[in-house]
């Protein structure tokens, strides 16, 4: 597999073998052009291989074939890498870093500007503890328990 997936990042290939073990339990069912039935069991999943979707939206969510859709690629022969998002690719990786960050001088050798320093907002310490019940009111009765019993009106 890995063959097949030079130009892919290390981690989404890994993540394709994983899947690719998987797909050995689907058999899928050719319906019309790129369109395919995915039956394991009972369960069914409708395949398009040309728009890149799955009924179970794994495929359209992270980018990366699912299990449903590396069975009808492997049933078609084909190579599972123009199937994968162009943002795993490993020339994708490379476009994210290739930018530099320039380097910056120490506080003490900033440019001093006109402007007043902008300072981070105080920090006000709670003065107690805060409270998890609610104060009772004047005229709040006090709620009893209704785990323990009480000998009230008893003789």
């Amino acid at each position: 597999m890995r063959a097949n997936l030079g130009s892919s990042v290390r981690i989404q290939v890994q993540r394709l073998e994983k899947r690719s073990r998987s797909a050995e339990d689907w058999r899928p069912y050719w319906s019309a052009a790129s369109k395919y039935e995915v039956v394991n069991g009972l369960d069914k999943f409708a395949m398009d291989l040309g728009s890149h979707e799955c009924s179970c939206r794994i495929w359209q969510m992270s980018g990366i074939p699912c299990v449903h859709a590396i069975s009808c690629i492997k049933f078609k022969e084909l190579d599972l890498e123009p199937f994968v998002a162009g943002c795993y690719k490993k020339e994708a990786y490379m476009r994210c870093y290739e930018s530099i960050i320039h380097p910056l001088n120490g506080v003490d050798l900033w440019e001093r500007t006109a402007h007043p320093d902008v300072m981070p907002p105080p920090y006000r310490r709670p003065s107690h503890r805060p409270v998890k019940k609610r104060r009772a009111a004047a005229g709040d009765e006090e709620q009893s328990s209704r785990t323990h019993l009480s000998r009230k009106g008893e003789k």
